[in-house]
């Protein structure tokens, strides 16, 4: 057995600055450790599904896969079919409801939005349109209750 002293002794001759090779000892003694150290699996179902017999194996990966595949597929009818379609219905109602807008009207000014301003027109064609027929609205009332003044051009004294 080694002291303390002679312990740090080979710890500062082996931490001193410029060492770059261990001693030959350390070294075999590493190799003789390293056949004899057994490893761990890094995943244990394979040793698992080895074990099992060849028709349970197959059942067992059919199974997996059809989970696998049945539940993509719901995903994908779910994702498309549902949501997607729920979104465009619910808010064109909501439209309606918020602001008074006829759905198909806000459908035609997206669609004329997007052809004619890119896509910012999406936002924009409803918009105008809306603004367009609340001005053809008030313009409406203003003409029943009489008050032409407001819609008439002015006429000049002549001065």
């Amino acid at each position: 057995m080694t002291d303390q002293r002679e312990l740090d002794r080979i710890l500062g001759a082996f931490f001193a600055e410029g060492t770059d090779e261990l001693a030959d000892r350390v070294i075999d003694a590493a190799l003789d450790q390293v056949g004899r150290t057994s490893q761990r699996r890094a995943m244990r179902v394979p040793r698992k599904l080895l074990a099992m017999p060849m028709p349970a194996r197959l059942a067992a990966v059919a199974v997996i896969g059809v989970v696998a595949v049945g539940a993509a597929l719901f995903l994908g009818v779910a994702g498309a079919g549902l949501a997607s379609n729920i979104d465009n219905v619910v808010r064109l109602f909501v439209y309606r409801r918020v602001s008074g807008i006829h759905p198909m009207l806000t459908l035609v000014g997206a669609f004329a939005g997007i052809r004619l301003f890119g896509l910012v027109g999406a936002f924009l064609g409803p918009l105008i349109l809306s603004y367009f027929f609340e001005l053809l609205r008030i313009f409406e009332e203003s003409t029943r209750a009489g008050d032409t003044a407001a819609i008439l051009p002015m006429k000049h004294n002549g001065a």
